[in-house]
């Protein structure tokens, strides 16, 4: 969807689709401590607006900025959708806390550019007086 199409739906009111990239991680059967842990989780990069909510959350339960961004990051727990109508998102409270660190891990992955993209993004700066 190019720019002006994006705009144009957000102006007018339309909800964009949600066609943000999916990445699934496998949870090492060593770092499950709970019965209750997961086998895999799934993860789509945050929006400005889910960092917010993730901000206002973490504001009125008194939580961390980082728990509450990887906790809307996860949309799946063993393939299957996470449904927060049904207080689903809960389940990273009674994760343990090897899974809850790997959880960290991954979100951390998924919203960090690695090492070579920052290098060739510095490197194509351009000073201009």
């Amino acid at each position: 969807m190019s720019a002006e199409n994006i705009l144009a739906a957000l102006t007018s009111g339309q909800k964009l689709a949600d066609n943000r990239p999916r990445f699934t991680f496998p949870i090492p059967q060593e770092a499950r401590l709970f019965e209750t842990d997961p086998t895999s989780i799934t993860l789509v990069p945050l929006r400005i607006s889910d960092e917010i909510d993730a901000a206002k959350a973490a504001d009125t339960k008194g939580g961390h900025l980082g728990y509450e961004c990887a906790r809307r990051a996860v949309v799946a727990l063993n393939e299957k959708p996470v449904d927060w109508g049904k207080n689903e998102d809960i389940w990273l409270d009674q994760a343990s806390p090897t899974v809850r660190e790997l959880v960290l891990m991954a979100y951390q992955n998924v919203h960090e550019n690695g090492i070579a993209t920052k290098v060739a993004f510095l490197a194509g700066r351009v000073a201009a007086v």
